[in-house]
């Protein structure tokens, strides 16, 4: 599988993993949600229910329906009361109790001491009533169990459906009913996945539309890229092809000229004939390393032989005033640092190419008067070579990208090329085991700076 189909589907198992993780945390949160409403709910309904136990032997209710009466009373009227006791609050430690978590607020305690007043006359809560309450206040169907528990909040009784296991279930914060001897109320309730998608529909609608869109949107990509990389296969195999079938037409005119030089007495003509055959040579040179540097992972086969970086240097140079003798310019190649001693093991035909295009770009990429400036130098490992000039410059957005295959650095009014030159010449001192930087400023000119160890 290739790398950009790989990475593809790591996107979309991201994504998918994602919103996957997002339902998780809305469901996390609806659950959250919902045992607030619960615990309210379980508030409210102890609450109704010890109003209706109140009020059941005066005045019967209908269920739900609660009524709060109050009088102003005399002192007198206060003391017939049935002997009632009064409660004063004063005398319970608010702050304690909350600790305890018996109460929420200190209006809490008037409720337990009631609760308290109707255990000590037999009239203890109904669980039964309780539930009936409570699953009307709730409103939403929920599969629960309430249990009245002891000071320990060990089950005492329980009300609602049948016991069963409740470890997966939602458990309610437990609410005290009594204060001398501390009882609890707690419901356990199930809050399945089927009722958050019924709560959610929507919106997990759109979660699951957004993963089905990246994923189409992915694999037309995919598509898009598998067309236009067979295309471009396609394009390379085919320009390769012309590039290839370039050497045979080549190939017969060096051997022609061969023929003909041999037979050609005068001198000035017999050198002229040589020039044609080593340019024709150097044209093969060029044509086989544009057909190495389009091979994925192939070296070019290099012919090492004791060369002369200088002499090179100067061929190269004849070559580009031959070529540009219509442009000023100016080449001046200082060889002192070498001291006469600039032989090494290289390839003559590829130095000789990185060395002329680096002039030629040098050249071509600046305004008339160019001065160019070529150090040959000797170093640790073998030589370097730096090629200077005062053209037009490279900015260092393209100085990252420039020795990339047909990558061309814009010129609004310049000559443009072909993207090939730097990346052959990278190509061919890297194949020496050797390696070239830039070092560029716009409006200011460039550096080539090279070094081919022997070999």
């Amino acid at each position: 599988m290739k790398k950009v189909h790989i990475i593809s589907l790591i996107a979309i198992i991201t994504i998918t993993c994602l919103q996957g993780f997002n339902i998780f945390l809305q469901y996390k949160n609806y659950a959250f949600e919902e045992m607030d409403k619960i615990n309210e709910t379980l508030y409210s309904s102890i609450d109704e229910e010890l109003n209706l136990r109140n009020r059941k032997a005066i005045q019967p209710d209908k269920l739900g329906e609660q009524h709060f009466i109050y009088k102003e009373c005399t002192p007198n009227e206060r003391n017939i009361t049935n002997g009632d006791k009064e409660i004063d609050l004063r005398v319970f430690d608010a702050k304690e109790l909350k600790r305890k978590g018996l109460i929420r607020s200190s209006t809490d305690i008037l409720n337990l001491t009631m609760q308290d007043h109707n255990l000590e006359k037999g009239n203890d809560i109904n669980l039964s009533t309780l539930d009936t309450v409570f699953t009307k206040n709730l409103k939403t169907k929920y599969k629960h169990i309430i249990y009245l528990l002891d000071n320990k909040k060990k089950h005492i009784k329980f009300a609602g459906c049948k016991e069963e296991d409740i470890s997966n279930w939602h458990i309610s914060n437990d609410v005290a009913v009594n204060l001398a001897k501390p009882r609890f109320i707690r419901v356990a309730i199930l809050i399945t996945p089927s009722q958050f998608i019924i709560q959610s529909f929507w919106a997990l609608v759109l979660s699951v539309l957004f993963v089905i869109i990246a994923a189409i949107c992915i694999g037309y990509q995919l598509r898009e890229i598998k067309k236009r990389d067979e295309l471009l296969k396609s394009r390379a195999l085919t320009v390769n092809s012309i590039i290839h079938d370039l050497k045979s037409p080549i190939n017969s005119i060096i051997a022609l000229m061969g023929v003909i030089k041999l037979k050609i007495m005068d001198e000035p003509t017999k050198r002229l004939t040589g020039q044609i055959i080593n340019k024709s040579k150097l044209l093969v040179n060029d044509i086989e390393t544009i057909l190495s540097t389009a091979s994925d992972g192939r070296r070019i086969i290099l012919n090492p032989e004791k060369v002369d970086v200088v002499e090179l240097a100067n061929q190269a140079k004849s070559d580009i005033d031959i070529i540009y003798k219509d442009k000023e310019h100016t080449i001046t190649i200082n060889n002192n640092d070498v001291k006469g001693d600039s032989i090494i093991n290289a390839d003559k035909m590829y130095l000789l190419n990185v060395i002329r295009n680096l002039m030629e770009n040098a050249v071509k990429y600046a305004d008339k008067g160019v001065i160019v400036n070529v150090s040959i130098k000797k170093d640790s490992n073998g030589l370097q070579v730096c090629i200077a000039d005062n053209g037009w410059g490279i900015s260092k957005k393209d100085q990252k990208l420039i020795f990339k295959q047909f990558y061309r650095v814009p010129h609004e009014h310049g000559p443009r090329g072909h993207g090939i030159g730097l990346a052959l010449v990278k190509y061919v001192v890297e194949s020496h085991g050797g390696h070239i930087l830039v070092k560029s400023e716009v409006g200011k000119g460039s550096k080539f700076i090279f070094n081919i160890p022997s070999i």
